[in-house]
């Protein structure tokens, strides 16, 4: 996913402090990675965004590092200068409602995380075969409630209203985008369960010895070490292919590792609640923490079905282009 350098140093700069470590970001450039220069941003690759998920999952930061990444990305599509301020993002949700005239947008936008106290906002609407962004300053954009103003991991989600913000069409492929940062997120945050549950039950005593040298314990470690590893290889060799080729090129890996990432993440959670018994349900224990992130960033991406649905897609159009080309044998 990343050189050795660079994942320690994201080790080091993210097992601080909410605001330690924004600030750290910023003063890093960790913000513009993944961005043209020539649009403010610090250059380097999806593959290098990617890195950047994977350790804030690992760590469960709570800052919109992720959401600012995937905005200044938006705006750099859209020809826009980024900054290193707070961005909100939203890639776009079936209950958005709204409507752009002339180069303009104003409606509202769902489940929108980090919005509270963002410097911009950033959404995609999609009504044709391209996705328009929608830009919104300062001023034009208020931040509201939808019946909860956080998420289950206790992380600000909310909607926002944009009030004639400026909309630029784009082939930005947002959705890839999105769902592959989202992976990595997740894949971080498995990696970090099964170092959690592998010396938990390490540590943890029954009848004299550790609970992992029972069989039913270790069918659950071993559980979550595949899921860690699966999910990491995938989330790797899809930000790999991107970087190669552009998101559009690792289309179907992109999909494929949304699918397996979330497929895993529910079996590493289950089995690493099992090793832990009771005290991974308490909210003080750290395992509780990342199962709430998990499953927040899992709704974010609207669980597996619209991956699923596009692969299958792909899959149809692939089969039916082989059936063209025999056909005219």
């Amino acid at each position: 996913m990343a050189d050795a350098d660079l994942t320690d140093a994201l080790d080091d700069a993210f097992s601080g402090t909410p605001d330690a470590v924004w600030d750290l970001t910023r003063q890093m450039g960790l913000l513009g990675v993944g961005i043209d220069e020539a649009c403010g941003g610090a250059g380097g690759t999806v593959a290098d965004q990617a890195a950047i998920a994977f350790a804030v999952g690992k760590h469960k930061v709570r800052a919109p590092i992720v959401e600012t990444i995937l905005a200044s990305s938006a705006l750099a599509a859209c020809g826009l200068d980024v900054t290193a301020h707070p961005l909100a993002f939203s890639p776009g949700d079936r209950r958005d409602d709204v409507r752009v005239v002339d180069g303009h947008a104003d409606g509202l936008f769902h489940d929108v995380p980090w919005a509270q106290d963002a410097a911009g906002f950033v959404g995609v609407v999609t009504t044709g075969s391209e996705p328009t962004i929608i830009v919104a300053a300062p001023g034009e954009f208020t931040v509201g409630t939808s019946g909860a103003d956080a998420d289950l991991a206790g992380q600000p989600i909310s909607t926002v209203a944009v009030h004639h913000a400026t909309a630029v069409n784009t082939d930005w492929p947002a959705r890839l985008s999105h769902s592959l940062l989202r992976s990595a997120q997740i894949a971080g945050a498995l990696e970090a369960i099964a170092a959690l549950t592998h010396r938990y039950t390490r540590e943890r005593t029954q009848f004299g010895k550790p609970i992992a040298a029972f069989q039913a314990v270790t069918q659950h470690l071993v559980t979550v070490e595949q899921a860690a590893v699966a999910t990491r290889i995938a989330v790797e060799r899809a930000a790999g292919l991107a970087s190669a080729g552009g998101h559009r090129g690792a289309t179907f890996e992109i999909g494929a590792t949304h699918l397996v990432v979330d497929h895993h993440a529910a079996l590493a959670l289950a089995a690493a609640h099992q090793a832990h018994g009771a005290i991974g349900m308490t909210m003080e224990y750290p395992l509780a923490h990342y199962a709430r992130l998990i499953h927040s960033w899992r709704a974010l991406t609207r669980g597996h079905s619209v991956s699923a649905q596009h692969i299958g897609w792909d899959a149809v159009g692939h089969v039916a282009r082989l059936i063209a080309r025999e056909g005219g044998r």
